[in-house]
């Protein structure tokens, strides 16, 4: 039998390099999972043979589950080696043995093992396998923990007790570019160990304005990349496809482009929030004798506020203030005052604040009769509860031209976009994975929370906390129709 295969440029540097390990990343479709396996395959074909002609090599291919593993991993693997070399199991774990001689009358026994490990709750399977090398398909899907644990079980197989030694050991990774907040850029990039080298493969799609564009100062132009790698293997139009269908920044940024992004891992909170539809292409101007709406986060020592009006039937969010330990009553003189006195000092302004409105311990004051002492209408929003926070603010991003953010409002579309999600909680669970009730606190959320005290307000503005002294002007006037 022969096969006939023709490593990418970039695979083909990761075949001809000598260090054990290896990583490469690249754009999906990039053939990433074929050239790991064959760096598996040609290893295995090296092996030195043992007394009886055979050239043993043990591969434990792992990601997070099986159902991925069944679907994606073995399916590319029977792609390139038929069922006539071996039968692979599909009982957890699937295993099984290929085999086939080479030109020099040698017989390879290619034993792979196929291994579900999401993080360090199951790395105990690991523990006791004797392997030749770990192959970690898509690499992002596992903990740190795995790796580590993967470096000290390879070269064990096959055991010096047999008379023989495994020639090639090592750590093999492939993925999909992650954020820099996850575990594989600090071992691919700020502290790569001695024994490992990275590959990179070219982006899909060309961002020709990405300063710009990452700054959040223009909407991104973009090009398809020709140099991209693995196009004749794919479909026409599959990255201009890819490129369509993706409502993210950082996915586009670091799937498509090649360039390390942030992530938070968790699940998104305002999963219908897109860049394209809800950021507007030109900064945001306040309208003449339209009141502003000012959303304030006054917990703790993180307080942030978003600036809005209603424009035309659509919330357009004007402005943000966010503050990093930075106590009220300076956030108001420092962040608010300025920003009011430069955009919206004409006019009419009221804050809806955090319910807790906790007095400070040091001048007995709440936030609301901190901003009214400073000259700005405040008052409570009637709820701190999340569920009508999050359908408030949904209600808007859901309609049609229903929220326009100015794109300087940086610190709001990456919260919206990527930082503001569910932390993933470490729970075994046959539904999948599992996520907390309500959404972790960070230097995203704040601001977030200030959207939703807004939103909430202008959803239901006769919340029972509306008090007389500062809602009156307010009442049946500026107060927009439902619209839930």
């Amino acid at each position: 039998m022969e096969l006939s295969y023709k490593p990418t440029p970039t695979i083909l540097k990761m075949h001809n390099s000598t260090k054990p390990d290896k990583a490469i990343a690249g754009p999906p479709g990039g053939g990433k999972t074929v050239g790991a396996l064959w760096e598996c395959i040609f290893r295995a074909m090296r092996q030195p043979p043992d007394a009886n002609n055979r050239r043993k090599f043990r591969v434990v291919i792992i990601r997070a589950t099986y159902p991925n593993l069944k679907l994606t991993t073995l399916k590319t693997i029977r792609d390139w080696l038929p069922r006539e070399l071996g039968d692979i199991t599909l009982t957890q774990p699937m295993e099984g043995t290929l085999t086939w001689q080479q030109a020099d009358g040698t017989w390879v026994d290619f034993e792979l093992i196929f291994l579900a490990v999401e993080d360090e709750a199951e790395i105990d399977k690991m523990r006791s396998m004797e392997m030749s090398v770990i192959w970690i398909n898509e690499a992002t899907e596992v903990t740190r923990d795995v790796y580590e644990m993967a470096q000290q079980r390879v070269g064990r197989y096959p055991a010096a007790k047999d008379g023989a030694i495994c020639a090639e050991p090592g750590v093999i990774m492939d993925f999909n570019l992650p954020g820099v907040d996850h575990w594989l850029y600090d071992v691919t990039v700020r502290n790569v160990p001695a024994t490992l080298d990275f590959f990179m493969q070219p982006p899909a799609v060309i961002c020709t304005n990405f300063e710009k564009a990452d700054a959040g100062e223009e909407p991104p132009q973009f090009v398809m990349n020709d140099e991209a790698e693995n196009l004749d293997n794919l479909p026409a139009g599959y990255y201009e496809k890819q490129l369509a269908n993706a409502s993210s920044w950082n996915r586009i940024k670091s799937f498509l482009l090649m360039k390390w992004a942030s992530f938070n891992i968790g699940k998104i909170v305002f999963d219908t929030f897109s860049r394209t539809l809800h950021v507007a292409s030109v900064y945001t101007e306040p309208l003449p004798f339209t009141p502003v709406y000012v959303g304030i986060d006054t917990s703790g020592l993180h307080p942030g506020a978003v600036f809005a009006q209603l424009q035309m039937g659509s919330l357009v969010i004007l402005a943000e203030v966010y503050g990093e330990d930075t106590a009220f009553l300076e956030f108001i003189d420092k962040g608010l005052k300025p920003i009011i006195a430069e955009k919206f000092g004409q006019h009419q302004l009221l804050a809806i604040c955090d319910p807790a409105n906790p007095r400070d311990a040091f001048t007995g004051q709440t936030p609301v009769q901190a901003l009214q002492r400073a000259g700005i209408k405040a008052i409570t929003a009637y709820t701190n509860k999340f569920k009508p926070r999050r359908e408030a603010v949904a209600a808007f991003l859901n309609r049609r031209a229903g929220m326009a953010i100015d794109r300087r409002c940086v610190t709001l579309i990456q919260a919206l976009e990527e930082k503001y999600v569910f932390r993933k909680l470490r729970i075994a669970s046959t539904s999948g994975a599992q996520y907390a009730n309500e959404p972790e606190k960070n230097a995203w959320s704040h601001v977030v929370d200030a959207l939703q005290y807004l939103c909430l307000y202008l959803q239901m503005p006769n919340g029972p906390v509306e008090n007389q002294t500062t809602g009156d002007n307010y009442k049946g006037r500026v107060r927009p129709r439902r619209l839930l």
